[in-house]
């Protein structure tokens, strides 16, 4: 199973849009560092000494870095999240950011209707759950069909199962 979730349902389920967060300063900070350092090297290398005019003409490092960092962050939170399946588990993928939900820690999954749109929701044994919303080209009972392979345990013993996905 491959999808990517629908985007507008992707967006209300992350993190509130913050351009003074810790990730975006950090950014900020590091596209500046990397910029100046670059300037400097530059300058040391083509020209022996390094003037005061020359270093005058550093404030190009934060001109850049600051909008840069700001554009990377929105656009890596404007992508949707990507779910994936792979021989160790699910895995969610957004903005270079993953989580892998092992085989074996899923205790229960149920697929639903929320939003207008197919749910996966997945409890694990250590406690947590994750809702993965499904693209509306994937099919539940395609992704029933591997959870049951996969994990290994088929839904009336130790799973959940919903009669939706029954009909899909």
């Amino acid at each position: 199973m491959k999808w990517r979730e629908p985007w507008a349902v992707s967006l209300k389920q992350q993190r509130p849009f913050n351009l003074f967060g810790r990730e975006v300063l950090v950014g900020v900070a590091t596209w500046t560092v990397v910029l100046a350092l670059l300037g400097i090297v530059l300058h040391v290398v083509s020209e022996r000494s390094i003037q005061i005019d020359r270093i005058a003409n550093l404030w190009v490092a934060p001109a850049v870095g600051v909008p840069l960092a700001v554009f990377i962050y929105v656009i890596g939170w404007l992508s949707p999240r990507c779910v994936d399946s792979g021989p160790n588990g699910i895995v969610v993928t957004k903005a270079g950011q993953l989580t892998l939900i092992p085989w074996g820690s899923i205790r229960s999954y149920e697929i639903s209707h929320s939003d207008g749109h197919n749910l996966l929701q997945l409890e694990c044994r250590d406690g947590s759950s994750h809702r993965l919303h499904l693209a509306d080209s994937v099919l539940p009972s395609g992704v029933e069909r591997e959870l049951i392979a996969m994990a290994e345990k088929h839904p009336n013993i130790s799973l959940k199962r919903t009669n939706q996905s029954l009909r899909d």
